[in-house]
């Protein structure tokens, strides 16, 4: 395959899908083909990739990830690196020793996890309308207490693993801080 594109902007002028590539000429595949503001190449491969240069004997070469990131045709998130010539994610601890003020952003995340997951798990064994409820004084002063428990017991929960995620330094200390909200009703008469 023959490409001709213009010198000044790369726009690619011509394309000749031919399998020819000894001695091929510029003008044998674009009639109207101008040195001073083209440009000539050719290659094996049944595509032109998307990004290319022409090296002096011609060849289409696909741009690296590096040369993609220098002409500004990729670029490179905060949270990313080059390895092996391939864009990946940044681990979280590589993020953190890069930026130890992320560890904040991260324990901000935790304790909204556990917060959202302390309802959620709430919710599954007292639903709202049942807590609305008690509000209401629907139930017997058993029953509210037990439920009033049961809430109390997945607050100080909660305050449990945000204090412990709030005093960790590092990462692994964040990542080891679990909590085990409550799975049934708090029975009054269990010590």
């Amino acid at each position: 395959m023959f490409i001709i594109r213009s010198k000044d902007c790369g726009e690619i002028i011509h394309i000749d899908y031919s399998a020819l590539y000894d001695g091929a000429k510029p003008n044998e595949i674009y009639a109207d083909y101008n040195e001073s503001v083209m440009e000539f190449g050719w290659t094996k491969m049944s595509y032109i990739p998307a990004d290319f240069k022409i090296s002096r004997t011609g060849e289409i070469v696909e741009l690296s990830i590096e040369e993609q990131l220098e002409k500004g045709v990729k670029l490179l998130g905060d949270n990313q690196k080059i390895i092996d010539g391939g864009i990946i994610n940044m681990t979280l601890q590589e993020i953190c020793d890069e930026d130890e003020s992320y560890l904040d952003v991260i324990k901000g995340n935790m304790i909204n996890y556990y917060s959202s997951e302390s309802f959620i798990k709430r919710k599954e064994i007292i639903p709202d309308y049942k807590l609305e409820n008690c509000a209401l004084g629907l139930y017997d002063n058993e029953t509210i207490l037990s439920y009033k428990k049961t809430v109390q017991a997945f607050r100080e929960e909660f305050y449990r693993v945000k204090s412990e995620i709030e005093s960790a330094a590092t990462l692994k200390e964040i990542e080891a801080a679990t909590a085990e909200f409550p799975k049934h009703i708090v029975d009054l008469k269990e010590k």
